[in-house]
């Protein structure tokens, strides 16, 4: 009973190693996530702002 009960223990332990390595993951994914979006954004804003530039001097 006593080996059954330390190799759960060892076994939860584990699980939990594991769960807290993917919420680090899943952090990382989403902070790259993000900074990949605000990339996007500031070339949208580049693009709008040329745009703009560019209908200003045809009109």
């Amino acid at each position: 009973v006593l080996t059954l009960k330390a190799s759960l223990v060892g076994v939860n332990h584990f699980l939990m190693v594991e769960l807290k390595a993917l919420k680090g993951d899943k952090i990382k994914e989403t902070s790259k996530f993000k900074r990949e979006n605000s990339a996007l954004k500031k070339s949208l804003d580049a693009a709008k702002a040329c745009n703009n530039e560019i209908e200003s001097r045809v009109s």
